[in-house]
């Protein structure tokens, strides 16, 4: 069965502190990975090129049991999925980074610099900017079946640059419509 762990993620109440990996622990798993598990129609499938690779040559890196992969979605972006080592069953992550994030094989917890603005034109005042320069964190734990984010730096980000404008988009006028 497949899952895209898009859907179930939601938002925590904050923390008082960023979260360390030491506060989420995982026991590590020893042996074979699990056959991978992609099927058609899902949305894993659309990706099987670079998961099937990448859960091959990638060991377990992530909350015990999970080989977490990356893959260029534009520049600068990153999309991310996990295959769990014991079912072979892949999950595709509800964020994309700017430039990286960090998990460990013995944590839960993955730390990420989302692209909150990703695609869109920003000066040096917008959120990308401030984003891209790395002084925004976002930090999730996975449940067994989605990211749960617990804590990000917005305040602190807004702290340091004051009120950070983000961005509104408006959609193209419509055409006309043809008779």
């Amino acid at each position: 069965m497949m899952s895209c762990a898009c859907a179930a993620a939601q938002r925590a109440p904050e923390a008082l502190h960023p979260p360390r990996f030491e506060d989420y622990p995982s026991e590590r798993k020893v042996g074979p990975k699990a056959a991978l598990q992609l099927r058609r129609g899902t949305p894993p499938w659309e990706f099987r090129t670079v998961i099937r690779y990448g859960y091959q040559s990638t060991p377990v890196n992530f909350a015990g049991h999970y080989v977490v992969l990356d893959w260029g979605c534009g520049s600068p972006c990153q999309q991310w999925a996990l295959i769990d080592a014991d079912t072979g069953v892949p999950y595709l992550l509800p964020v994309e980074t700017m430039g990286e994030a960090s998990f460990r094989p013995d944590s839960r917890l993955f730390e990420t610099d989302p692209a909150s603005c990703s695609g869109l034109q920003c000066n040096e005042h917008s959120a990308l900017y401030v984003i891209e320069k790395g002084d925004y964190t976002a930090y999730y734990v996975w449940d067994g079946h989605s990211l749960v984010e617990i804590y990000d730096t917005w305040d602190e980000l807004e702290k340091l640059h004051g009120p950070v404008p983000v961005m509104e988009t408006s959609a193209p006028p419509a055409a006309p419509a043809q008779k």
